[in-house]
C-alpha cells in the first residue's frame, strides 16, 4: 500500500475522531425532570385512578380509608414500615369516625 494512502487515511480517522469527541453522548447534568420509568409508572397510576373511581361510583363503600399520595413512593420498599402503620392509623380512625 502507498505512503500516501496511509497518510491520507489517517488525516480521515483524524476527523471522525474529532466529530465523534464533539459529540455531547452524555446527558447534560443540568437537565431534570422524570425519566422513563417515572413516566411509565405515572401513566399506571392515571390508569388505576381511572380505574378506582369508576369502581368508587358503581360499589360505593361504607367506609373510605384515605392514604395521601405523597405517602411514599413505588419504589420506596425500605419503607414499608412507615405506610403500614399509617394505613392502620388512617383505617383505624375511619373506623371509628363511621360508627361501625
Amino acid at each position: 500500500m502507498p505512503v500516501s494512502a496511509l497518510a491520507g487515511g489517517n488525516a480521515y480517522r483524524q476527523r471522525i475522531r474529532a466529530f465523534i469527541e464533539s459529540l455531547p453522548l452524555a446527558r447534560p447534568a443540568d437537565v431534570s425532570g422524570p425519566g422513563p420509568i417515572d413516566i411509565v409508572f405515572r401513566s399506571m397510576e392515571s390508569m388505576q385512578n381511572t380505574i378506582a373511581r369508576l369502581k368508587l361510583a358503581a360499589y360505593s363503600p361504607d367506609v373510605t380509608v384515605e392514604i395521601p399520595r405523597d405517602a411514599c413512593a413505588y419504589r420506596e420498599f425500605w419503607r414499608a414500615r412507615e405506610p403500614i402503620a399509617l394505613g392502620r392509623e388512617r383505617a383505624q380512625r375511619a373506623f371509628s369516625g363511621s360508627g361501625s
